[in-house]
């Protein structure tokens, strides 16, 4: 089997409705995660995870027990578990208001007070969850065409997570903008630009180096990878990184940034090493840049920790 039979081949234009869907889903679902953790640093609490078979916020904390909200992408169905062993399910593919109106049921059910705010988040136009039946267009095998190269890209991301001792984010779905990523930390504090919304702003005060991968949207269609610094250093837009196709770039509404197409890593004959060159290259080209204590935070022997 060859690599491009491994990472799946993605087309914005066949999946935009999908995955704007999709979007919502979790969205309303990330919500529940965010109403239910303790606050933490960068809103470090408000990402839902990749599981087995979808995403899911993991356990949380109600009551005297916990509850898990999963979005299960293999059988297409949102499921709602409780530790004392109660649970409701239904089939995903309804229109974003009727989707809230059965997890709000759901939740009702289970005896989960939570309350969520119905706007959507990092959206142009945003409808309130209970009156959108714009967002409708369910395709489950796109559904899960996408979630196959996101568990992918969320296993190399691990991959390189390992051997940083220093501060660093799990890979997480971001709700807000529709992107998995993983951050690493300095320890230094930042200021963020004046006039960012508040939620973009909590997670920019502190210095960082993060990689995102989106699956397209309408201003920038195209799947890819992008690493952005914050703040920027100084010559970080002249910096050697690989692979070739790299590329410094300034998509609309971001940060200027190191964009690594999606078909560049899938079209090589290991996206695995490919994918992973561009994490670490960006990365020290960042920090180099930026004068990070490397040795502090890079563990150099981290095949010590396989030991047990």
């Amino acid at each position: 089997m060859t690599s491009t039979d491994t990472w799946p081949a993605l087309s914005y234009p066949d999946y935009s409705g999908t995955l704007q869907t999709l979007h919502m889903y979790t969205q309303v679902t990330g919500k529940i995660r965010l109403a239910l953790t303790p606050p933490q640093a960068q809103l470090a609490h408000a990402p839902l995870r990749l599981s087995a078979d979808g995403f899911t916020t993991t356990p949380l904390w109600v009551g005297d027990g916990t509850m898990t909200a999963e979005l299960d992408l293999v059988r297409h169905m949102a499921r709602f578990l409780r530790s004392d062993g109660r649970r409701v399910e239904f089939d995903l593919g309804a229109p974003v208001a009727d989707y809230y109106r059965d997890v709000r049921a759901a939740l009702d059910e289970l005896g989960v007070p939570v309350r969520i705010n119905p706007e959507p988040q990092e959206v142009a136009d945003p409808i309130p969850f209970d009156q959108d039946r714009q967002h409708r267009e369910y395709e489950p095998e796109q559904a899960n065409l996408i979630w196959q190269a996101l568990i992918r890209i969320a296993s190399v991301y691990d991959e390189y997570a390992s051997g940083y001792w220093g501060k660093q984010t799990l890979p997480a779905w971001n709700w807000g903008g529709a992107d998995l990523a993983i951050s690493r930390f300095s320890g230094r504090p930042a200021q963020p630009p004046q006039g960012l919304p508040k939620i973009m702003a909590a997670t920019l005060d502190a210095e960082s180096v993060t990689h995102v991968f989106t699956p397209g949207n309408e201003a920038s269609p195209a799947p890819g990878f992008m690493a952005m610094a914050f703040p920027p250093p100084a010559g970080i837009e002249t910096a050697r990184v690989s692979p070739e196709a790299a590329g410094w770039v300034q998509p609309p509404g971001m940060s200027e940034a190191f964009r690594l197409p999606y078909e560049a890593v899938r079209s090589t004959a290991d996206p695995r090493a490919t994918l992973l060159s561009f994490l670490r290259s960006t990365y020290e080209a960042a920090a180099d840049l930026a004068g990070w204590d490397r040795e502090l935070l890079e563990q150099r022997s981290p095949d010590l920790l396989r030991a047990a």
